[in-house]
């Protein structure tokens, strides 16, 4: 056996401890555990950063459209850490990769077989093609996206926040030929558009810089209390 193999087996080995529902299971209670203690608790940044990392390291390792369901609850798991802790990951990027497919064409896809994301980590092949699993993929994908841009939609920098995933929202509503995930897409990207532009013109008539950590706090603090982004 040359090494090369040896190394595949060794890999597939370490992806089976990790493609499993007890080691998610496991990340995602002591999620739950640092969600509810990290305000009051001075001593979890060194778990918090730990539990950060495995998540985006489990990710790394398991990527493409079979793991789409996998990837979606990791990124949920960001989106929780992101709320208690006010710090920002990159949560579009988990679910992006995954996204990028290319169309099925009409004659391939197939209308049987519902798919459950909550209940599965991983799609089975025969059903990659069916045009119910590229429904939950969008529609799954655009639930755990809303959480993530609303979180940020009062902050200061949510036009970077939102420049690559509205690109890339365009170019998945160009590439579907699912006539009914076009306007949950296009419902997403004027949202998220709406929101950009109003965070961008309240943004030009402020005179402190991005290092004003106090001001950038405070920012929209009273559009937030009345509700007044668009992406609420």
């Amino acid at each position: 056996m040359d090494i090369d193999m040896l190394l595949c087996l060794w890999l597939q080995e370490d992806l089976l401890k990790i493609d499993n529902w007890q080691y998610i299971n496991c990340i995602n209670l002591w999620v739950r555990f640092i969600c509810v203690n990290y305000k009051d608790c001075h001593n979890l940044h060194l778990l918090f950063s730990s539990v950060v990392q495995i998540i985006r390291g489990v990710a790394h390792l398991l990527p493409g459209m079979r793991y789409l369901p996998l990837r979606l609850k990791l990124a949920q798991m960001l989106n929780e850490l992101s709320n208690c802790s006010q710090m920002f990951f990159p949560v579009p990027s988990l679910i992006f990769g995954s996204l990028e497919f290319r169309e099925t064409p009409q004659k391939e896809q197939t209308e049987k077989g519902k798919t459950h994301f909550s209940s599965i980590l991983k799609v089975p092949r025969n059903m990659l093609k069916s045009r119910d699993f590229q429904e939950q993929c969008v529609l799954s994908a655009i639930e755990v996206l809303s959480a993530h841009f609303f979180q940020w939609s009062y902050h200061v920098s949510f036009p970077e926040v939102a420049t690559i995933p509205l690109i890339l929202l365009k170019r998945l509503q160009e590439q579907t030929t699912i006539e009914s995930l076009r306007r949950p897409l296009k419902r997403m990207i004027d949202q998220v558009s709406e929101n950009r532009d109003f965070v961008q013109r309240k943004r030009e008539v402020v005179s402190f810089s991005p290092n004003d950590a106090s001001s950038v706090e405070s920012f929209l603090q009273e559009e937030e209390m009345n509700g007044g982004a668009s992406f609420t």
